[in-house]
């Protein structure tokens, strides 16, 4: 398999995959399914995956296929989707939903109302730069969860957290509220609420201490 070096430590990560399990479902992008082979399984609990996959790049010998009875497995697809490829997945009993596609990848805002539809209402993104800024971008977060070790990565080695966001202004910036903040051994865990943009447009006061 796939050998991930970890930044959090593995108390961090046995809390984040718990927290699954107040979801309906948890969504991922291809990239880190090629990156990472998560299985993206809760604890004591099924748990549907959701899988976003513009051209049907994930392999079918990925973990998140091999336990179907801790969850089933829907992948979103465009029309860039190989037919061959979703027959082959369909095939094996597993869910290839198409979507409409924005930019060449799948649309967000179709997609969650078509598992709105589904009953999947509470949807937990474990996914990389891309797909955040897509889900920031299309005014679908509600709540992040940050979780920092404390490690630094330099050298052009190291990855966004959120790609795109190119602001020159601070005043542009993308502004979230900090619901709670705790230490977990030495990492450490942020849980935000992101603000609206009425709520970005308010004027603030500001203090120095």
């Amino acid at each position: 398999g796939v050998q991930v070096p970890w930044i959090t430590a593995p108390a961090t990560r046995v809390r984040a995959r718990a927290k699954r399990r107040g979801f309906d479902a948890v969504m991922t992008g291809v990239n880190t399914v090629l990156a990472d082979d998560p299985g993206l399984n809760a604890p004591g609990r099924a748990l549907v995956k959701v899988i976003v996959d513009s051209r049907l790049r994930t392999p079918l010998k990925a973990k998140l296929f091999r336990d179907t009875g801790r969850g089933r497995v829907i992948i979103a697809v465009t029309r860039r989707a190989s037919r061959a490829r979703v027959a082959a997945f369909e095939k094996r009993g597993i869910a290839v939903m198409a979507c409409p596609d924005k930019a060449g990848r799948v649309d967000l805002r179709p997609l969650f109302k078509e598992l709105a539809k589904n009953g999947l209402i509470r949807i937990l993104i474990e996914g990389g730069p891309t797909l955040v800024k897509a889900a920031l971008k299309a005014g679908l977060v509600d709540r992040m969860h940050i979780y920092i070790g404390p490690k630094l990565m330099a050298g052009g080695r190291g990855r966004e957290m959120i790609a795109g966001f190119d602001m020159e202004k601070l005043a542009d910036a993308k502004r979230f509220r900090v619901v709670q903040a705790q230490r977990i051994g030495q990492d450490l865990f942020i849980e935000c609420d992101v603000a609206s943009r009425k709520e970005r447009s308010k004027p603030r006061t500001q203090s120095q201490d």
